[in-house]
């Protein structure tokens, strides 16, 4: 019978048959598929059908001979296909000769016919080559084998690396159980969240017990964790800055008026109330975390003995949230009231003056014959006290409020924004803002100047006419001088055309009955004579006196 090799290996013949008399055996011969498809060479390993004369030698007892990849199956009495994940050697007088691959591997045919045709399954890999068990082993989490045929490797790998065939998941990424055979089964691993197909750790105050694609689970608030990729609730317990936890692990943020530094770490029955901040001292908002954010509300400043905060008192201020004392408006500036909170409320006070120096403030109270607004003034700013017109003051006061403090002189009147002396007839005793008074009808002052009614005298030309009534003189007399006396009577004959006459001159006519020398009266020392006899006068004129017609007398005087 002709031997067909294919390279060094016998050709497989996969089937053959006698004739009716036996003298001639056919049989095929064709590629053993179970080597896998890659090494099928077809120029190399042609498929045909050869014929064999049998010869007398050959003849003998017949035993079942199975060629590699089958077995003798007794209840068929055939060669039978190996099978999926077994191998078959061949066999000669019908012993079964097929092993199963061990665990975690098959075949890639059912015509397998050595160990080396056992590969791993998917999700296993290889620590050793060789179909023992034990050799191939599920893959470990954090790998994974897609590849359902991995052959095995030539050597055994080292101790502790990942088996043959095996991948890690990528990114930092593991599985939930050994055996994986996809990279859709890397996930992240406890204490880790899947991010664009990497692992990240979850961040402080965070954790996640369980291999998933979850999110990492936020701890409580008030309550982060030591560090990142925390796996178990119990990791949060780590106070926060700015919260307070009691015994049984409720936390609360700090309200205004306290503050925590945080940093404990938790255990049951332990606890950490916020911190009280000193007297006073109030926080921006709720989670105050050191003592520095303590600070003054507005409207009030640090006690630099106590460390507490006290209220700014009248004239000073503070516009708060800090740490700082009360500031002074200045000297002499006052506030409203209490807890003033910008310099702005700051006022200088009426009838008060202002102005800075070497960057300090000070108000005063405009001093006498000065003056400044009749209202407050708010803010730092300069106020000037202003002088009272001339022959005007303040009587001596301070502090006056508005150029309406200022008041006359006595001796003085003011007429709308300018002040006079008082003109003779006229008076004022001042510490006023009107005019000078007039004396009145008939009487006069001695001078300018006049400070009471006392002042005003009976003017010359008038006289006391009862209860101090002023009259002027009748007609026949003057009064020169000024003051209470009595009207003069004109001298010598003479007499007044007007009442009220002031001056002797004024004495410029003759009495009826009398004439002038001359026809003329000397002012100076006016005179004149009796009418004598046979002459007469009307008077009331400075003539002299008329002689009586022929053939009539008078007496003297005669009118």
């Amino acid at each position: 019978m002709q031997k067909c090799m294919y390279g060094a290996d016998p050709a497989p013949i996969p089937c053959g048959a006698f004739n009716s008399d036996g003298s001639i055996y056919a049989y095929a011969v064709s590629y053993d598929w179970s080597r896998g498809f890659q090494a099928y060479n077809p120029s190399a390993m042609p498929a045909a059908i050869l014929l064999h004369a049998t010869q007398e030698s050959e003849v003998g007892v017949w035993e079942p001979t199975c060629l590699g990849g089958f077995y003798w199956d007794s209840a068929t009495a055939k060669c039978t296909a190996c099978g999926w994940g077994y191998y078959c050697t061949g066999s000669v007088g019908g012993v079964v000769n097929r092993v199963e691959c061990v665990n975690g591997t098959t075949t890639k045919s059912m015509y397998a016919r050595s160990p080396g045709d056992c590969f791993a399954k998917a999700g296993y890999g290889w620590v050793r080559p060789g179909n023992t068990a034990g050799n191939a082993v599920q893959c470990p989490a954090g790998t994974y084998n897609p590849s359902g045929f991995t052959k095995a490797p030539a050597r055994a790998v080292a101790p502790g690396a990942v088996p043959w065939g095996c991948r890690a998941c990528p990114g930092g990424l593991t599985t939930v159980v050994a055996g994986a055979s996809s990279a859709m089964a890397c996930t992240a691993a406890k204490g880790y969240y899947f991010d664009a197909g990497k692992a990240v750790p979850c961040p402080l105050g965070f954790y996640k017990n369980t291999v998933s694609n979850e999110n990492c689970k936020p701890c409580a608030d008030g309550i982060t964790t030591q560090k990142t990729a925390s796996v178990e609730p119990e990791s949060c317990n780590l106070l926060e800055p700015g919260y307070g936890v009691d015994a049984q692990g409720n936390t609360t943020p700090c309200d205004r008026y306290s503050f925590g530094p945080g940093g404990l770490v938790w255990t049951p029955g332990t606890s950490q109330p916020c911190i009280q901040c000193p007297q006073g001292s109030i926080t921006d908002t709720q989670g105050a975390v050191s003592m520095d954010d303590c600070r003054n509300p507005p409207g009030y400043g640090l006690d630099p003995v106590t460390n507490a905060s006290s209220i700014c008192h009248v004239g000073w201020y503070s516009p708060g949230w800090n740490r700082l004392p009360c500031l002074a408006c200045g000297n002499g500036f006052l506030t409203e009231g209490n807890a003033s909170i910008h310099s702005d409320q700051c006022y200088v006070p009426a009838g008060y003056g202002s102005g800075v120096s070497a960057g300090v403030w000070s108000a005063w109270p405009c001093p006498a014959d000065t003056y400044a607004s009749n209202t407050a003034t708010w803010g730092l700013q300069r106020v000037d006290c202003l002088p009272c017109l001339d022959h005007m003051g303040t009587r001596n006061q301070t502090a006056s409020q508005g150029e309406a403090a200022c008041v006359t002189d006595p001796g003085y009147g003011y007429y709308a924004k300018e002040v006079r002396i008082c003109e003779m007839g006229s008076w004022s005793a001042g510490l006023a803002r009107e005019p000078c008074t007039a004396c009145g009808l008939g009487r006069t002052t001695a001078d300018d100047g006049a400070t009471a009614l006392e002042a005003c005298e009976f003017e010359s030309g008038w006289t006391d006419g009862g209860n101090g009534a002023a009259t002027p003189c009748p007609l026949g007399r003057f009064k020169e001088q000024l003051g209470p006396q009595p009207c003069d009577a004109c001298p010598n004959g003479t007499y007044t055309t007007f009442y009220g006459a002031n001056l002797v001159s004024d004495c410029s006519v003759c009495m009826p009955g009398y004439g002038a020398p001359g026809g003329s009266i000397n002012p100076l020392k006016p005179a004149c004579a009796m009418c004598g006899y046979d002459t007469y006068s009307s008077g009331m004129g400075a003539m002299a006196c008329t002689t009586c017609g022929a053939g009539m007398v008078s007496r003297m005087g005669l009118i």
